[in-house]
């Protein structure tokens, strides 16, 4: 199952793969977790080689907080 600690793994499949119903499940459990993700290493990789995904995440955190 998709949890915290694995939940920014399986946004990045979700997103290789095409599954937007798995993306978008991940990503509400990225948002909801963010504080403690930002400090893995799978964060900081991605940062490095998927930008796009890290912009995906800053838009999702932004549009809770409005």
């Amino acid at each position: 199952p998709i949890g915290p600690k694995n939940s920014f793994q399986f946004v990045v499949l979700g997103d290789m793969h095409t599954a937007p119903d798995l993306k978008r499940e991940a990503m509400t459990i990225v948002v909801k977790n963010m504080s403690a993700l930002i400090e893995t290493e799978e964060w900081k990789e991605c940062k490095k080689r998927s930008p796009t995904i890290i912009v995906e995440v800053a838009e999702a955190i932004a549009k809770t907080a409005s």
